[in-house]
């Protein structure tokens, strides 16, 4: 089996169906355990990357998306953007190690939260927690407003298509 993007397998058996993206092997497990232990939640893929990661979501048909911000070729941000367009429903949260300043430039690509990794351990469970009561983790509709605000970071304009940032 490829470990770097391991195919849809169920862990546990449980009824939230999740994706977890990075560019790092090691990390991306960590983020995958952290994941795992919150309850109802089971991590069916690990995608080493934005356009593996976008494949996996398709494929495996997930409920939630824990990525990276900071990857190369399809980056967290894009790769939100693209699953928010393509998957209304699918819940995301964006991480990063280097900056605690990407909360507006994640949620206005469209993801429903935002955890420093160094916070994943403390707060995931609560997030989750938050988004499930709050409707955000399951099939909803999406108001596409967001969309104005984070082309503005990338340094598009409205009415182009978003670019990665580099």
């Amino acid at each position: 089996m490829d470990p770097e993007n391991q195919p849809c397998t169920h862990v546990r058996g449980k009824p939230i169906r999740a994706l977890v993206v990075d560019d790092n092997f090691d990390i991306a497990h960590l983020m995958a355990d952290i994941l795992g232990k919150v309850t109802d939640v089971d991590v069916v893929a690990i995608a080493l990357g934005g356009e593996p990661g976008l494949e996996l979501a398709t494929s495996c048909q997930v409920d939630l998306v824990l990525t990276d911000m900071e990857m190369p070729g399809v980056n967290g941000l894009r790769l939100a953007s693209l699953l928010r367009e393509r998957f209304p429903g699918i819940c995301i949260i964006l991480t990063t190690a280097h900056s605690t300043d990407w909360r507006e430039p994640a949620l206005a690509a469209g993801a429903d939260s935002f955890i420093p990794k160094p916070d994943l351990v403390n707060r995931l469970a609560d997030e989750i927690g938050r988004l499930r009561k709050e409707g955000l983790l399951g099939t909803r509709t999406r108001d596409r407003g967001g969309d104005r605000t984070f082309r503005s970071y990338l340094g598009g304009r409205p009415g182009t298509p978003p670019h990665p940032r580099r």
